[in-house]
């Protein structure tokens, strides 16, 4: 069983209705920040083709406009922030581009978005994946307590497969629990030991963004899923990708839909500017909006899409960036990972100045941890950090000269970072969450992509994914 890095969890932009608007300079979560890229300009096509109306200008939503556009569909594309991107976004706020949302491109061998990349003209840095390792007293691990650290989360994730298998024809469980019951003739570990256990847990929760008490054992990813190869920061701005697949759309921002009625001959769409129609609707929200039911569906959606969207959770990523006066961490690895005597606290850093050549540090929270920190003020998410940083390298480490704290799972419109398959439920809720009701309503996002959930490039796939069964119903070439 193959489970791959998850790291997603957009971009500052203002195009609405075909005008070219400057961003919004503040830094609340639900703008442009100050410097960040030119915004891009929105053509509204006059085409005479079927409408289709795409709620959601994510990766998803504007890869499917983009190929339905393509094929001669009027498509406009309603997003309810203020920019482009959804889970994809670039902040350049502290001075230079980081990313609050998705921050890889994983594997290189087949992924989708490599092409794109080169199409929209981005740069792309390797990630070395070199690991520094740090007891939880900031003890530098050495050799082969630094092997022991770095393969803490696959030597995890081979008892996982493992208990899957001896499960595999009994009722469900959650990974949390086949753990703890395997764990049970383990007396003989030092502390140490199960220090590099934690670690290994507190990794794969930062991957999965759950609590592995509540991820299923028998519900685990499909072992082909995910593309070999090299994996890629974007050193510039994630939000090249979204900004170059909206470039030529006619996408409408801060536009909120609050019904979707397929109780006439056309698809109404009603919506904080007006009401729309079209010949189809797909709709890209993030399941957590379809959780908290953001969508009145007129008729109510059917038993079936119901049940998968209960039968999906929507994990939490959150990041804590730090940015300093100079990268006093330099001379190891890009990847820095932390034993902690508390199972989940900040296990996993990304030197960024590594990456793009900023003085900037990357935490990241995942699961229970993260839905812990979402509860409390900014300057204590700073100084749990900074706490940390100076086990590591000293009492001497600096304070940040600019810091940022994203929380998904606070966040109104998302709700959390991406989706994952809970205890007595099965990959099965993608593919139904996945399928359209009759030929008006459609369905894509990361959360319908069965092979590459929890992804930029699940994401985009299934948008495309999504364009073919929409041209397949409206007759399109």
């Amino acid at each position: 069983m193959t489970w791959t890095r998850r790291r997603f969890v957009g971009t500052g932009v203002v195009l609405a209705s075909g005008l070219w608007v400057p961003a919004c300079s503040c830094d609340e979560g639900h703008g442009a920040p100050t410097g960040s890229a030119a915004p891009v300009r929105s053509l509204a096509p006059s085409i005479a083709g079927p409408r289709v109306i795409v709620v959601g200008a994510g990766m998803a939503g504007l890869a499917a406009a983009g190929a339905l556009a393509s094929r001669g569909a009027n498509v406009v594309v309603l997003e309810q922030r203020d920019r482009v991107g959804g889970r994809v976004w670039t902040d350049r706020s502290l001075g230079f581009p980081v990313e609050r949302g998705a921050h890889w491109i994983e594997g290189s061998e087949g992924n989708p978005l490599v092409p794109l990349v080169a199409e929209a003209g981005a740069r792309l840095v390797t990630d070395v994946e070199e690991v520094r390792a740090f007891d939880h007293d900031g003890r530098e691990l050495e050799a082969e307590e630094l092997a022991a650290a770095d393969g803490a989360e696959a030597a995890l994730i081979e008892e996982i497969a493992d208990l899957a298998e001896d499960y595999e024809d009994d009722d469900d469980l959650s990974i949390g629990a086949a753990l703890a019951a395997n764990d049970e003739d383990d007396d003989d570990a030092t502390p140490f030991q199960h220090r590099l256990r934690d670690l290994g847990i507190a990794s794969l929760e930062t991957d999965t963004a759950g609590s592995l008490d509540r991820l299923s054992l028998l519900g685990y990813d499909d072992p082909e899923a995910g593309y070999d190869g090299e994996s890629f920061f974007l050193p510039d701005g994630y939000d090249a990708l979204p900004r170059f697949l909206a470039r030529d759309l006619e996408v409408r921002l801060g536009v909120t839909v609050a019904t979707i009625s397929t109780q006439t001959r056309r698809v109404r769409v009603t919506t904080s500017t007006g009401d729309e129609e079209a010949d189809a609707v797909i709709v890209t929200i993030p399941l957590g909006a379809l959780r908290a039911e953001a969508i009145r569906f007129e008729p109510p959606l059917p038993e079936e899409k119901r049940d998968a969207i209960a039968g999906l959770e929507m994990g939490t990523l959150d990041k804590i960036i730090l940015r300093f006066p100079s990268a006093f961490w330099s001379g190891g690895g890009n990847t820095l990972l932390y034993a902690s005597e508390r199972r989940g606290e900040l296990p996993l850093w990304i030197d960024w100045h590594r990456a793009s050549g900023q003085p900037a540090l990357i935490a990241f929270a995942g699961g229970d941890y993260a839905l812990a920190l979402e509860q409390r003020e900014d300057a204590e998410v700073i100084d749990d950090a900074m706490r940390v940083l100076r086990a590591c390298f000293g009492g001497s480490t600096p304070l940040p000269t600019g810091s940022l704290v994203q929380r998904w799972h606070e966040d109104p419109i998302t709700h959390g970072s991406y989706s994952y398959v809970p205890v007595d439920s099965s990959p099965d809720a993608r593919t139904a969450l996945a399928a359209p009701i009759g030929e008006r309503v459609f369905f894509a996002g990361e959360a319908t992509n069965r092979r590459n959930p929890a992804t930029v490039h699940g994401a985009y796939e299934s948008g495309l994914r999504v364009a073919d069964e929409v041209a397949e119903a409206l007759a399109l070439t």
